[in-house]
């Protein structure tokens, strides 16, 4: 009887499993609750980014966990914000947040981080075109072997604005290097950055200009490689259009516009008609911001007015008014 009554307490009916089976799953909905929506836990990575090291033309992963799901994440390289395209995927699955970038380059090489509201998290990848270095070679450590490049610097061209990298691979490792443009040495600033990775070397120049057009080596004690950076010029266009004004008879008229690149020549014109500087006409051009100045305005000055900058204009339209006033003779 004893053996009996024991079974029949173990027996729960199928209506209170199922309510003991929702209740468990309740309170786990109240503690994930409590645990991840809490003002007094600040989301942070659980999970930080991990440096990688791949070969050329290989996609790479960097992934992260945060403490919370749900939480927007903002991707950089360096200063620069990334996007998703063909270049980069970016995925968030709950908690877990990943970047890919396909077909990696050696440009790609760099510093990336994770950012959620305060937080961040960084790594480092580096890209390296060859599996075998001879670096790896313990003979190429001799002190009587002289270094030499293995692999040497290759020309390259890029647009106005852009960035170029320059790459090359030594013989051996313990070798003052410096880098020179046209003969002349160059140093590490916001323009240049200069990088090395055991034998691999890496030179980046910044927000080029048609100036930057010329020839860049690296010297490693008496021998170098040399190679050409050449910099295709960009039509300007207007990233601010002139617009259209009013004014009153005797007074003065600005028209203003912003080109893309300073340095542009330009050319201001009246209903098609060119303008030159006189004490009508005051032209202005502080690097970007171009502005025609139209003094002591009358009826006819009235018309279209067009900045032209190479291929591209912008057209606006100038007004003025006058009082007409009628005497009146008692």
């Amino acid at each position: 009887r004893r053996r009996r009554a024991a079974e029949e307490r173990r027996q729960i009916p199928d209506e209170e499993e199922g309510y003991l089976s929702h209740l468990i799953e309740y309170l786990s909905c109240l503690k994930h609750f409590f645990l991840c929506s809490s003002p007094e836990r600040p989301v942070k990575f659980l999970q930080e980014l991990k440096n990688i090291q791949v070969q050329e033309g290989n996609g790479v992963s960097l992934c992260c966990q945060l403490s919370r799901p749900g939480f927007p994440v903002l991707w950089r390289k360096g200063d620069d914000v990334l996007s998703s395209g063909e270049k980069y995927q970016m995925k968030q699955n709950d908690s877990r947040v990943e970047l890919l970038i396909r077909k990696s380059l050696p440009e790609d090489s760099g510093t990336y981080s994770c950012i959620c509201e305060d937080v961040k998290t960084t790594a480092t990848i580096i890209i390296t075109g060859q599996t075998f270095s001879y670096c790896n070679d313990p003979l190429r450590f001799s002190p009587e072997l002289p270094p030499f490049f293995q692999e040497e610097l290759q020309s390259v061209e890029a647009e106005e604005g852009a960035s170029a990298s320059l790459y090359c691979e030594l013989s051996k490792l313990g070798v003052p290097i410096q880098w020179k443009k046209n003969r002349q040495p160059l140093r590490n600033s916001r323009k240049y950055e200069m990088r090395q990775d055991g034998c691999f070397l890496q030179l980046r120049i910044r927000d080029l200009r048609l100036e930057d057009s010329d020839r860049y080596s690296c010297q490693a004690g008496n021998t170098e490689t040399t190679a050409t950076v050449t910099v295709t010029e960009l039509p300007p266009f207007f990233k601010e259009d002139l617009k259209g004004v009013d004014v009153e008879e005797g007074g003065s008229a600005s028209l203003c516009c912003e080109v893309s690149k300073p340095g542009v020549s330009v050319q201001w014109k009246k209903n098609r008609l060119s303008l030159r500087a006189s004490r009508k006409y005051e032209m202005k051009q502080d690097g970007c911001f171009l502005e025609l100045n139209i003094k002591n305005v009358t009826p006819e000055d009235s018309g279209n007015y067009t900045c032209q900058a190479g291929a591209a204009e912008t057209t606006a339209g100038l007004l003025c008014w006058f009082w007409k006033v009628n005497r009146i003779t008692t």
